[in-house]
């Protein structure tokens, strides 16, 4: 039974016989009428020798017919119209602007499998009519499916849903209509240019941006948006043909090349994101064909260098009491976007007795010294022996952030007084040393001259006996 048809056929079986392989085949022949001899079916069945130990492969084979084409096996009498079963979009929809491609299908059965011509009406989509085939050609994908293919391309500014007629026409000439719809979007804007001045800033630090983008439907705005660096959306302002604005690189973007990203609305609303902009053909001239598309050289990313800056550092001159040896914590506060990968000084006369020379990390772990973990807060504990003379000391401080950027070996100053000695049980807690060596200075005076005055009354000779009164009362 072929295209709703009888066919008489003579069916036969034969037998392979070779050498070294044998088989069978089976199978039908048309037996009367235009198709006579045509082959309806056959199935083959052969074994061929495999491998040295005498094994054998067994090799299948069917064919069938599937469809008559031509010639025809019905009469006009017995012809009936094709079906028309839909017209759609392979990829469901196609941008305007001659942004895409896109394969237009139409479905279109027919029990004689008879189809002549299947066409569509592209008018409204400003391609007139198109011949459409089911022969595996113009992004028609397999042979005699029953879908009827071409590729369209939608070059003016048409936007929505349109509705498009197509027509089938069989051997006969019966003709059947059908409607479909297409669905059309709109292109956001391209960018053409983008310039950054200059190329290369710092966090925090402005740069100017000049941008120009084409949209068929007219540009309504392009944006800087930093928002995914923490930034905003910052809208560029249009002179002439050009889109011009600044922006301040936002302190959370790290160092190194990063994408800025344009954001583009035309009037219809229609938006683009991109990073980079096209650099357009120096033979530029729009097709009548496609008169909207642009003629691309290159793609060109839109970036900017970060440069890299060396943590802040803040710290005042200090001063510290001390009683004897005195442990007192030296603190250094440090801070960069980057994060403070270390923090050191080099304390001179202030280091370990052996270490005047060496650089000394500072801790922000809670520990030694250093009241809280990850405040930014840099501390380490110094011994103010008593052997370190009182006056002020010179303390180096040095940091590097995470990326290896460091700073200047920043000076700072580190001041120690002595505070003065008490005498324990006076009425008030104690007297200051100074009264007591002024004390003793007056009680070493009185003795001087009671000494003269007796050494005169003794026989009028003057004294020399190198008296000291210090070593006296013991002070070193």
């Amino acid at each position: 039974l072929r295209d709703g048809h009888n066919f008489d056929v003579h069916q036969w079986t034969g037998v392979y016989q070779g050498t070294d392989s044998t088989g069978t085949a089976s199978g039908a022949i048309i037996s009367d009428g235009p198709l006579m001899g045509l082959v309806a079916s056959v199935t083959r069945s052969l074994g061929v020798p495999f491998g040295s130990d005498g094994e054998e492969a067994i090799l299948n084979e069917t064919q069938t017919l599937n469809r008559v084409i031509s010639p025809s096996i019905v009469t006009a009498e017995e012809n009936s119209a094709p079906t028309i079963i839909g017209l759609y979009l392979e990829e469901g929809l196609i941008t305007g602007e001659g942004a895409s491609e896109a394969t237009l299908i139409a479905h279109v059965e027919d029990s004689e499998w008879n189809v002549q011509t299947v066409t569509v009406d592209l008018t409204p989509l400003g391609l007139g009519e198109l011949t459409l085939n089911d022969r595996g050609l113009d992004g028609d994908g397999q042979v005699g499916d029953d879908k009827y293919s071409t590729i369209i391309t939608v070059p003016g500014l048409e936007v929505g849903n349109f509705t498009i007629s197509t027509t089938a026409i069989d051997a006969f000439s019966a003709q059947v209509t059908g409607e479909g719809t297409v669905e059309v979007i709109n292109q956001g804007p391209r960018l053409t240019m983008a310039e950054i001045i200059p190329t290369s800033a710092a966090r925090g630090q402005m740069v100017i941006i000049n941008a120009k983008a084409y949209d068929g439907h007219g540009v309504e705005s392009v944006s800087v948006d930093l928002r995914e660096y923490g930034g905003e959306l910052i809208a560029l302002t249009l002179d002439g043909d050009s889109w011009n604005g600044n922006f301040t690189l936002p302190s959370s973007m790290s160092p190194g090349e990063r994408s800025i990203k344009l954001y583009l609305e035309d009037s219809l609303g229609a938006t683009t994101i991109t990073t980079s902009y096209l650099k357009l053909s120096t033979t530029q001239s729009p097709s009548p064909q496609t008169p909207h598309k642009l003629v691309v050289d290159s793609v060109v990313p839109i970036v900017v260098e970060v440069e890299n800056t060396a943590p802040g550092l803040q710290m005042d001159p200090v001063t510290y009491q001390r009683d004897g040896s005195t442990d007192v914590v030296f603190t250094v506060s440090a801070s960069d976007e980057d994060g403070v990968l270390v923090v050191r000084a080099k304390l001179g006369s202030l280091a370990p007795l052996g270490e005047e020379s060496e650089w000394t990390n500072l801790r922000d772990d809670g520990q030694q010294g250093d009241a809280v973990a990850g405040d930014g807060i840099y501390s380490i504990t110094l011994t103010l022996r008593s052997g370190i003379p009182a006056g002020t000391h010179e303390v180096l401080v040095q940091a590097s952030d995470s990326f290896g950027k460091a700073t200047a070996q920043v000076s700072t100053t580190v001041t120690i007084e002595d505070k003065e000695t008490e005498i324990p049980g006076t009425t008030d807690g104690g007297i200051p040393v100074s009264y007591m060596i002024a004390a003793v200075g007056v009680l070493a005076l009185v003795a001087a001259v009671f000494l003269l005055m007796n050494n005169r009354g003794e026989g009028g000779q003057g004294g020399n006996q190198n008296q000291d009164p210090e070593n006296k009362f013991g002070f070193q």
